[in-house]
């Protein structure tokens, strides 16, 4: 094949013709065919969402030609198959053979995530009810494990019965006189304690008669007399001295134990320090001193010494004392424990960048969104835990009663999903409301928050996003017939009376179930008149504008284009009726694609409209042309409509306005001299000889 031939299929991939590259490829026999043209065809495949073949063209690749494309390829298809394991594979492959191929590395990071979802798509409440009956059908033989002193076996069925409901346990058996205990630790991660609760709010009635459940370490009975026995030392309760100070509320630690600081000077056998396995160690015994919920509550920094001080300290078993005499919140729950904080909004801004001000009882997740890291939602996700937060336009609310609406909002979650949420915070940005939830149950969540916030009328924008930066969101609009009130559309008619001219005729158009649209004529007043085509009722429909977009008038619009006025109107030959068509595709547009339309878009049709013409594509620009109050309806309720005028483009000429914008483009139309009203043969501003 020559190379006049490869650059044919490179022009049609890149002109997205690609049912031509494999119409082309097909009908080679297969002798002809090589590595790059199976590779090229491989390409067009996946393009076409035809994964399957796309694979079985990459499977033709000779060994030799199975580079770092190839491999790209393949992971591609592979993921678009939901393959996302064998997909990963594929893409870390390509960064071993190409370390910089920076999009291939997040390709992998994504099929990695995906894996995650994948694995763990039962919701963390179904999870816990499989934990309580698996746990009721055989705590019968965990006891008797216990009693036999068959401790191993007694923590491997714990363990198994425990990842019914979590994917990796923290936990402790015990027993003390004739009660069992099963407790769950935290780790010191606030976050975790949601999840625990949940868990421990569950628990069979009937199971109490015997056993006792724990969220968090317990403070150790008889702290004199305890030691802790871990990483193959002994540390007793009694060499351990402590140096507490207070400080801002909270305890800050400072430590000394022999037996600690001999195990921090000795290097593993890695030769690293035991520096993580020292921290473990003391926070456990600080755990066992105060209970675990107690010590996330007050404790607030920790050092280790290797020299003990002079001044007077305190011991393991007094520590307790001393938190409850400087610590006002020692025995509150960690999880009611909300700070606030305060941000600058930006200008250009995304989900939550918005914010003036908010609060959190999980101040790290905060800390994580904004720094576009991810460990506790992964975390969680792992569990069927999903940390969100839902959001609103508040733009129809008064600024007094913002938070009154967000607190009726939360009263009713609250009332009505404790099964399926806990709250942990809330904020106020310029534009949107934002209440923050860890969902157990996703699903069965985002039902009820769609009719609690579809319920309040005056709200028209709304949604779930994940908590991670760019995390996936969820529209939660209730799609619902929209039209203009009476009021709206006599503003609507009046406007366009005043500024195109009275209405003559109204072509009756049901664009789509959910919106309906006519078409205004405006018919030829003078010589020297044309048509005017506008929609009537694409604009009761709110567009899904940009966030940092929002709140300036732009999610409403209405079109309109000039035609001659020898046009035929009554045609319904493609020649004449395209316009009309079109002015219907663009207003089903932003519902179809839930997107939006605004100044200097431009819409593809890939084909020419009609035979007599060449022109392939469509502008909107503004209504600037009939004067600037033109551009702007201004409805009965203060919102706006916008105005825009549908310009047909050649294919040159979008091609120009993607390369250097629309004002570029329309100015080598005015150096043209070109009217506004359509000319299916008129000058071709971008096709120089």
């Amino acid at each position: 094949m020559g190379d006049f031939t490869l650059a044919m299929l490179e022009q049609w991939h890149q002109n997205e013709e690609y049912e031509k590259v494999v119409e082309a490829l097909e009908l080679l026999i297969p002798e002809d065919m090589n590595d790059n043209l199976y590779g090229q065809l491989a390409r067009a495949l996946s393009y076409l969402q035809r994964y399957d073949e796309a694979l079985d063209a990459l499977d033709h690749v000779s060994e030799e030609g199975r580079d770092d494309t190839w491999w790209y390829r393949r992971g591609y298809a592979l993921f678009y198959l939901e393959q996302y394991e064998e997909a990963r594979r594929a893409l870390e492959t390509v960064v071993k053979i190409n370390p910089n191929d920076v999009e291939a590395e997040e390709f992998a990071n994504d099929c990695a995530e995906m894996m995650l979802r994948q694995n763990n798509k039962t919701p963390f409440r179904v999870r816990v009810e499989r934990f309580w009956e698996e746990f009721e059908a055989r705590e019968c033989e965990l006891r008797s494990l216990m009693d036999e002193n068959r401790i191993e076996d007694a923590v491997d069925l714990a363990n198994h019965l425990l990842s019914y409901a979590f994917h990796d346990a923290y936990f402790e058996l015990g027993k003390h006189e004739d009660r069992y205990e099963l407790i769950l630790t935290a780790e010191g991660q606030r976050h975790r304690l949601f999840l625990l609760n949940y868990w421990w709010d569950h628990a069979p009635e009937a199971l109490f008669d015997l056993w006792d459940f724990h969220v968090g370490r317990i403070r150790a009975r008889n702290m004199d007399q305890w030691k802790l026995q871990m990483f193959d030392v002994e540390v007793p309760a009694e060499e351990v001295r402590i140096w507490p100070e207070v400080e801002d509320e909270k305890i800050d630690i400072v430590m000394y134990s022999p037996t600690l600081t001999s195990l921090l000077n000795d290097s593993g056998e890695d030769g690293r320090t035991n520096e993580d396995k020292v921290y473990s160690i003391a926070e456990i015994l600080l755990d066992q001193a105060l209970g675990e919920l107690v010590a996330i509550n007050s404790i607030g920094g920790l050092e280790l010494l290797t020299e003990p001080l002079k001044e007077e300290s305190v011991s393991l078993e007094d520590l307790f004392d001393f938190v409850k005499k400087n610590c006002d919140d020692w025995d509150a729950d960690p999880r009611n424990g909300y700070m606030t904080y305060r941000c600058m909004p930006k200008e250009e801004w995304r989900l939550r960048e918005d914010i003036i001000a908010g609060s959190s009882c999980i101040n790290r997740l905060v800390s994580e969104y904004y720094g576009e890291e991810r460990l506790i939602f992964n975390e969680s996700l792992e569990d069927g835990v999903v940390f969100g937060f839902l959001f609103f336009n508040h733009d129809t609310e008064d600024k007094f009663n913002l938070l009154g609406c967000r607190a009726s909002i939360e009263e009713e979650l609250e009332e009505r999903g404790e099964e399926f949420c806990t709250l942990i915070g809330g904020t106020t940005g310029t534009y949107y409301t934002y209440i923050d939830v860890v969902c157990y149950d996703q699903m069965e969540f985002l039902t009820l928050a769609a009719e609690i916030l579809n319920n309040k009328k005056d709200l028209h924008d709304m949604g779930f996003a994940e908590f991670v930066m760019g995390g996936v969101e969820t529209d939660l609009r209730v799609r619902v017939p929209e039209f203009y009130t009476e009021a709206e559309l006599e503003a609507l008619q009046a406007h366009i009376s005043e500024h195109f001219g009275e209405v003559n005729q109204v072509i009756h158009e049901v664009v789509s179930p959910d919106i309906h649209v006519d078409l205004a004529v405006i018919e030829p007043k003078q010589e020297s008149d044309h048509y005017i085509v506008c929609t009537m009722g694409m604009g009761a429909h709110r567009m899904n504008v940009p966030y940092n977009m929002r709140g300036h008038g732009l999610d409403r619009a209405e079109l309109f284009l000039t035609l001659p006025k020898h046009w035929n109107l009554e045609s319904e030959d493609e020649t004449d009726y395209w316009p009309l068509r079109w002015l219907k595709i663009l207003a089903r547009l932003p519902i179809q694609e839930d997107t939006w339309l605004g100044y200097g878009h431009t819409v593809p049709n890939k084909k020419a409209f009609a035979d007599n013409t060449e022109l392939s594509g469509v502008i909107l620009t503004g209504a600037a042309g009939f004067g600037e109050e033109a551009c702007e309806c201004t409805l009965p309720d203060g919102n706006c409509v916008t105005f825009y005028r549908v310009i047909p483009l050649y294919e040159e000429e979008m091609k120009y306005k993607l390369e250097y914008g629309a004002d570029a483009l329309l100015d080598l139309m005015k150096e043209e001299d070109l009217s506004d009203v359509l000319d299916v043969n008129r000058v071709n501003v971008c096709k120089w000889e």
